[in-house]
């Protein structure tokens, strides 16, 4: 793990060395322009690299961030926000990856956490619960052992019969680590099946040598070995054999491997025998040697890394989410200030002002107000201020309307955009009635809006009730059972 952190950490700092002067005039242009101080200046252009190349990846996603640049940011650079908005994501992104870098690095070097064990503790009935075990005191050092515990068993279960044909075929399988079945110094490895579908089932014949599973019984063997029996029963469907097997034992080097075997085996039986308790005490000794078990229990701290890798990508999303639903308040407070909109236009019109005048007097207002509150941003007279701009510099008066209400993007802007235009371009009378009736619908529309945010509202309430209700019930209920 040490490894895999220190070549990302290497990889981190190559890639901020390398792209440090990535277009680095366009990123001092950015902050000098909104007067930023950024304490990690120096990795904006890294930043601004890795943005660009994912935005040539993912040119759907980069057109959508686009657009909604385009109209959230009506009086400003759009293109340049959203570099600056990329660059300073990438370096957050740059930052999470090298501190869980560092962090793994650092947890890499945490010894584990042993616990010295006595016992093991046995699952509920139906499951099987697998240990890994540190044993100290065999010979070569510490050995690591694998122990499988049955579930808490009201009874012992017995054996199935197995399959039918092979015998020499099986005489080669039960083999395991052993050279032949005329020197057989480790446990046998007993089959359920062989070739064609054949069961077999094994009986001992000398259960105190050699038990039914193949296991060796006897411990003091005799330099010339002793001589053990299995009896063999192959079957297949309607037909059944029965063969005998000798098998002469011999006695095993007592290295590591022996050491381990006899663990096993008093393992084995140690569950086998105690399935009606609730734990499964581990072996003091083996022949005299003291033996002591641990676990290696994980540190949560070891989590953190991945924590830190995970991290940039939902910091990403988040980001867009939040882009995401800045865009549609913006379309909702669009549609929102509709009809208000339309009722000033038409008043002034009425009154006998042209469209360019009371459009003027409109965003008059609304800069008189935005001088007065901070902050204060309506996005439809941030809309019009351009288009008073785009006027003002000498574009055509129907065209900039036209372009107005498609900028706004919603139907019943381009559908006024449309009107203001043919009434300028074609002189086309009765734009008042036209004001009247977009009002009536606008007025229309607003309410069926606040019906629908309404049953809106009224289905994010029911999840808060229900936990209003569970706490109230459990306020009831507890002192009752309490008291019984």
């Amino acid at each position: 793990m040490a490894l895999f952190f220190s070549c990302l950490m290497v990889g981190l700092v190559v890639i901020a060395v390398w792209k440090r002067n990535y277009k680095k005039e366009t990123i001092d242009n950015i902050l000098s322009e909104g007067n930023k101080k950024e304490w990690l200046r120096f990795l904006f252009p890294m930043g601004l690299w890795i943005y660009d190349l994912l935005s040539k990846k993912q040119p759907a996603q980069n057109e959508e961030e686009r657009e909604w640049a385009k109209a959230l940011y009506v009086r400003e650079d759009a293109k340049k926000k959203l570099q600056l908005q990329g660059a300073r994501q990438m370096v957050n992104f740059w930052i999470c990856l090298f501190f869980a870098s560092v962090l793994g690095i650092a947890v890499s070097f945490l010894p584990d956490t042993q616990i010295q064990k006595t016992e093991l503790e046995r699952p509920e009935f139906g499951q099987t619960k697998d240990y890994s075990l540190t044993v100290e005191g065999l010979e070569e050092g510490d050995q690591t052992i694998h122990v499988s515990v049955d579930g808490k068993e009201p009874e012992t279960q017995g054996m199935m019969a197995v399959f039918d044909d092979a015998f020499d075929s099986v005489k080669e399988q039960i083999l395991g680590e052993n050279e032949s079945l005329e020197n057989v110094q480790t446990n046998l490895s007993l089959v359920s099946s062989t070739i064609y579908g054949i069961r077999v089932a094994w009986k001992s014949l000398t259960p105190e040598l050699l038990d039914d599973f193949g296991v060796i019984q006897i411990q003091d063997i005799p330099p010339e070995g002793v001589t053990a029996q299995l009896q063999v029963k192959l079957s297949y469907s309607m037909y059944e054999q029965y063969y005998t097997l000798d098998v002469r034992l011999m006695m095993p080097k007592k290295d590591a491997q022996y050491y381990m075997m006899l663990l096993t085996k008093q393992l084995k039986d140690e569950n086998n025998n105690t399935k009606t308790k609730s734990i499964v005490t581990l072996p003091e000794n083996i022949e005299g040697k003291k033996l002591t078990y641990k676990t290696v229990q994980t540190q949560p701290i070891r989590l953190m890394p991945a924590l830190f890798l995970i991290l940039p990508f939902v910091l990403y999303e988040i980001a867009r989410q939040k882009r995401k639903e800045a865009f549609e308040n913006r379309n909702k407070q669009l549609i929102a200030d509709y009809p208000n909109f339309v009722f000033e236009l038409g008043l002034m019109i009425q009154c006998g002002l042209n469209v360019r005048t009371a459009w003027n007097r409109l965003t008059a207002e609304y800069e008189e107000t935005q001088h007065k509150c901070k902050g204060y941003q309506r996005y439809l007279f941030e809309e019009m201020l351009v288009t008073r701009n785009q006027i003002e510099a000498g574009v055509n008066e129907a065209a900039a309307y036209g372009a107005f209400g498609r900028r706004c993007r919603a139907h019943c802007y381009l559908k006024l955009g449309s009107s203001l235009e043919q009434n300028l371009r074609q002189g086309i009378s009765g734009l008042e009635q036209q004001l009247d009736q977009e009002l009536t619908q606008a007025l229309e529309q607003r309410k069926n809006q606040a019906i629908q945010d309404g049953e809106r509202m009224e289905t994010k309430m029911l999840f808060p009730m229900f936990l209003l209700l569970g706490l109230v019930m459990a306020i009831v209920m507890i002192p009752a059972f309490m008291s019984m």
